[in-house]
C-alpha cells in the first residue's frame, strides 16, 4: 500500500472514531441526567436531582424545629413557640450522572435527618435577651439573664449623667424581655460575658470601675447579632454603637392627692311611706395618691405621665332610703301613736309644777327626749290648722283630729307641712329642736279635747 492510500485509510478511521464518540457522547447525554451536590455551611448533604428538593428539607426542618427540644430542652421550660430563622448558607453543584448513579439521589427526608444534624451541631435552645424586640445576646439559664438585667438596673443608680441633671432616677426606657428558643451556638454568653454586653448597650456615661467602661473597641452590635436594619439620625444612616440599644430617662418623681368623689345609692324601703326619704349613711370623699414621672432633658421636662395611682382614704357611699309603703288614708283613726321613735325617754310628765321654769303653771303636755334632726311623726290623722313659730313653743305644729281633739308639737328645728296640709298616722311632720322657751332639745307634745289638756300618756297607744 502506497503512501497515498495510507493516508486515506487513516483519514476515514479517524472520522469513523468520531462519529462514533460523538454519538456514544449523544447517547449517553440521552441516558444521563443532570444532579445537584448541596453544601450547607460548607458541609456536603447530599446529591438531589433538583434544587427544590434540599428547599423542601428547609422547609420541613423549619415546620418541625420543635422536635429538637428533645436533644436541648432542660426539661423545665418548652421550645419557643416562633419559628426560629436558621442560617443556612447554601451552594450547589451541577454534575451528570448515569441511570446506576441515579439510585444515589437522596430523597427529602434524608436530607431532612442531615439538616438536623446541622442545626444539632450550631445550634442549641437558650434564653435570648431582646431589647426592644431585637436580639442582643443569650444565655444558657433564665436565672443568668435575669440577673444581667438586674444588675444593669441597679447599675444606674451609681450612674453618673452626663448632664448633671438633679433627678430622682435613671429608669431603662427600652423594653427587655427574655424568650427561651434556638439559638446559635456562637451567641451563647457566660454570665459575666451578658451583663458585660448589656452593660455596654446603655446610654449613660459608666462608672470607671465598670468593666464595661475598660473596652473602648467599637462594636456595631446590629451586625454583631446578625441583625438586619438600618439604624438612621436624622435621615443619615449610622453604626449601630453611635446608637445606644438600651435607652433610659432621666426621671423626678412627684405626687400629688386629689379627692374621689363619693356615689349616692337610693334603697327602697317598704317600711316606710311614699315620700318619706332619709339619709341613712352619709357619705364621704376618698382621697387618692397619684404618682407622676417627670422625664428630664437639659435641665426642663419634656414629658409628665402618670405613673400611679394610690386610694389613700375610700369614699363612703351615701345611702338614702325611699320609702315605698303606700300611703294610708289622711283622716284620722280615732286613736294616737307615739309621736318620737320608739323606744321613747320622757324628760318631763304632764301636769308637773314647774315653778323653777314656769312660775306656778303646770306641765300641759309631755317632754320627749331626742336630738336635734330626730324625726316628729303625727300622732294620728287630721288637718294641719297652725305651722308657725310662737316665742315660748318656738317652732311647732298644730293639727286638727276631729271630733274636738288636737296636738301640738312643739320646740322643733323644722317644719315640713303648711295650714291646711292632710296628713296620715305616723307621717313625718317636722324634726325634734330646741326652739322657743326651752332648756334643751326636746319635742313638747300636747293633746287637747275641746280646748282641755289631757294627759297624753293616757291617750297614745301602748
Amino acid at each position: 500500500m502506497n503512501f497515498a492510500a495510507l493516508r486515506v485509510v487513516t483519514y476515514v478511521i479517524f472520522h469513523l472514531a468520531l462519529v462514533a464518540a460523538i454519538a456514544l457522547y449523544i447517547h449517553t447525554l440521552m441516558g444521563s441526567d443532570i444532579a445537584v451536590t448541596a453544601y450547607v455551611n460548607g458541609h456536603k448533604i447530599a446529591s438531589v436531582s433538583n434544587p427544590a428538593v434540599i428547599r423542601e428539607a428547609v422547609y420541613t426542618l423549619t415546620l418541625d424545629s420543635t422536635n429538637l427540644s428533645a436533644d436541648f430542652a432542660d426539661g423545665k421550660l418548652p421550645p419557643m413557640v416562633k419559628v426560629p430563622r436558621f442560617n443556612f448558607d447554601l451552594d450547589y453543584r451541577f454534575s451528570l450522572i448515569g441511570a446506576f448513579g441515579a439510585q444515589g439521589l437522596s430523597s427529602v427526608r434524608v436530607c431532612t435527618e442531615k439538616l438536623f444534624d446541622i442545626v444539632r451541631e450550631s445550634y442549641a435552645y437558650a434564653f435570648v435577651v431582646f431589647v426592644d424586640d431585637v436580639p442582643v445576646a443569650a444565655t444558657e439559664r433564665y436565672s443568668d439573664a435575669e440577673e444581667a438585667v438586674e444588675k444593669v438596673e441597679r447599675l444606674l443608680d451609681d450612674a453618673t449623667i452626663g448632664n448633671g441633671e438633679d433627678v430622682d432616677q435613671v429608669r431603662i426606657c427600652s423594653s427587655i424581655k427574655v424568650q427561651y428558643g434556638l439559638c446559635e451556638r456562637a451567641k451563647i454568653l457566660t454570665p459575666e460575658g451578658l451583663y458585660s454586653k448589656l452593660e455596654r448597650l446603655l446610654d449613660i456615661d459608666i462608672p470607671e470601675y465598670s468593666v464595661a467602661a475598660k473596652n473602648t473597641t467599637p462594636v456595631n452590635y446590629a451586625i454583631d447579632y446578625g441583625i438586619n436594619r438600618v439604624i438612621t439620625v436624622n435621615g443619615t444612616p449610622v453604626m449601630a454603637s453611635s446608637v445606644p440599644a438600651i435607652q433610659t430617662e432621666n426621671i423626678i418623681i412627684e405626687t400629688e392627692t386629689y379627692p374621689i368623689d363619693y356615689k349616692t345609692r337610693y334603697v327602697e324601703s317598704d317600711e316606710h311611706y311614699v315620700g318619706e326619704t332619709f339619709v341613712l349613711t352619709k357619705g364621704s370623699a376618698g382621697l387618692q395618691l397619684v404618682t407622676y414621672d417627670l422625664v428630664m432633658e437639659n435641665g426642663e421636662v419634656i414629658e409628665r405621665r402618670i405613673a400611679s395611682r394610690e386610694t389613700i382614704v375610700r369614699p363612703t357611699d351615701e345611702v338614702i332610703v325611699v320609702g315605698t309603703r303606700p300611703l294610708p288614708p289622711a283622716v284620722p283613726t280615732g286613736s294616737f301613736s307615739f309621736p318620737v321613735a320608739l323606744p321613747y325617754t320622757i324628760t318631763s310628765d304632764f301636769g308637773v309644777k314647774r315653778a323653777e321654769f314656769d312660775g306656778d303653771a303646770y306641765h300641759f303636755g309631755v317632754d320627749f327626749a331626742g336630738k336635734k334632726g330626730d324625726p316628729v311623726y303625727a300622732a294620728d290623722g287630721g288637718t294641719v290648722v297652725y305651722a308657725g313659730y310662737s316665742p315660748s313653743y318656738g317652732l311647732m305644729i298644730k293639727i286638727d283630729h276631729g271630733n274636738g281633739l288636737t296636738t301640738v308639737y312643739a320646740h322643733c328645728s323644722k317644719l315640713l307641712l303648711d295650714v291646711g296640709d292632710k296628713v296620715y298616722k305616723g307621717q313625718l311632720i317636722a324634726h325634734v329642736g330646741d326652739t322657743g322657751t326651752t332648756t334643751g332639745t326636746h319635742l313638747h307634745f300636747e293633746i287637747r279635747k275641746n280646748g282641755v289638756y289631757q294627759d297624753p300618756l293616757k291617750h297614745l297607744e301602748k
